[in-house]
């Protein structure tokens, strides 16, 4: 999901200064309010004194929060995307006569390129490795099988090409930050922590811990296993109060269609995507947090908005048992892994934390300490300025 930003915009960390340049965030695939682009960087760049500007998707251009939003018009396909909306997107940048150019997706590559050969910074935010991305095919299904190990050996070697010629890399987690650093020499690691603002005055509802209310922010998809997790609750005992609050995008039509004949679909409120307060609403209410991801080397880091969105709100949550995932979660006693790809055992870490409140509730608040000591963005935020205040030294 991306949903949109409704706080108001956050105290500067620095004095603006007048020699600060101009600098740009280019997305083509994603939203205009997207919560690590605009939310996050944007709005912590423009609060910083930088004049920031952000050409993204969105039904139109405006100011918000100190950030001058050129909104791109969603593109008919994808075949559109990769390549009328690149060259908008290339028109845009070099009209906007910026200093720096921070982009978002791989597909910019080649356009990041031509902006160094103008002779601009450019900073690539690497989102995903896609090499893996590729041949775990779960994220790219619009690539024949058959076509996914030569794309992933194209793309890989387009970008060690192109890479090294960039003037930084920012990565979303270590797994993306071991990658990158066999690519360019100069890789900072910035999570997608929460905010601590948002969530500072953050009031979970009464008796939320028996509610029932499990919350699932990863939409309808193979990457989310959400197969495998509507069949566990169809395995849950017939007297159980659990409701899964289904929310995001449906990326695959006849996976959607195929769920709902399924018997666990009666215990889904699919709400699909939804802006930011009901989203803050339903942490407030639920019992539990579900962040399952598909086992393929992609997923692997741990990266997610949803998964350090709910440490913030205080969850336990239900995760994938990869390794680093494992590993973090048995650190900070903050939930149960389990294998993605198993009903059952889905199925038994619900009723775990459902039938042992009490427990649930010493997750939840080792959760929240876990995001107040480690994972809110003000630490990320300080590394963001530090690399964009040696680019433009």
């Amino acid at each position: 999901m991306q949903p949109q930003t409704t706080e108001a915009p956050r105290i500067a960390t620095s004095a603006p200064s007048a020699c600060r340049g101009k600098v740009v965030h280019l997305s083509s695939a994603h939203k205009s309010t997207d919560l690590r682009i605009f939310q996050r960087e944007c709005r912590s760049l423009a609060a910083a004194g930088y004049p920031v500007t952000l050409i993204a998707q969105g039904e139109h251009s405006r100011e918000l929060d100190g950030v001058s939003v050129q909104a791109l018009p969603r593109p008919a396909s994808r075949l559109h995307r990769m390549t009328r909306t690149l060259w908008q997107v290339y028109r845009k940048a070099v009209r906007s006569d910026a200093m720096l150019f921070h982009f978002h997706d791989p597909e910019l590559i080649p356009v990041a390129l031509l902006l160094r050969l103008r002779g601009r910074a450019v900073i690539y935010d690497m989102h995903e490795n896609v090499p893996h991305q590729i041949l775990g095919g779960d994220d790219k299904r619009w690539i024949p099988r058959w076509l996914r190990r030569p794309v992933a050996w194209l793309f890989a070697a387009f970008e060690r090409l192109a890479a090294p010629r960039f003037s930084a890399v920012i990565a979303a987690n270590t797994e993306i930050a071991r990658h990158a650093q066999r690519l360019n020499r100069r890789v900072v690691l910035i999570g997608n922590y929460p905010e601590a603002l948002e969530f500072r005055s953050f009031a979970p509802a009464p008796g939320r811990f028996t509610s029932g209310r499990i919350a699932n922010f990863g939409g309808i998809s193979f990457r989310t296993c959400s197969r495998e997790v509507v069949h566990a609750l169809s395995l849950l005992a017939a007297d159980s109060n659990a409701t899964m609050v289904l929310a995001g995008s449906a990326t695959a039509d006849a996976l959607a269609a195929d769920l709902k004949t399924l018997p666990g679909w009666a215990r889904v409120e699919f709400i699909g995507a939804q802006p930011r307060p009901r989203i803050l609403q339903e942490l407030r209410t639920a019992a539990m947090a579900m962040v399952l991801f598909s086992p393929t080397p992609n997923h692997y880091g741990v990266g997610s908005n949803r998964f350090y969105e709910a440490l913030a709100a205080g969850l336990p949550v239900i995760v994938s048992n990869f390794p680093l995932w494992r590993a973090l979660i048995d650190r900070l006693g903050c939930g149960i892994a389990v294998d993605p790809r198993d009903p059952a055992a889905i199925a038994r870490a619900i009723e775990q934390l459902l039938t042992h409140p009490e427990e649930a509730a010493q997750m939840g608040a080792r959760a929240r300490q876990a995001f107040l000591d480690e994972f809110c963005w003000d630490s990320e935020e300080r590394k963001l300025l530090a690399l964009y205040r040696q680019l433009t030294a």
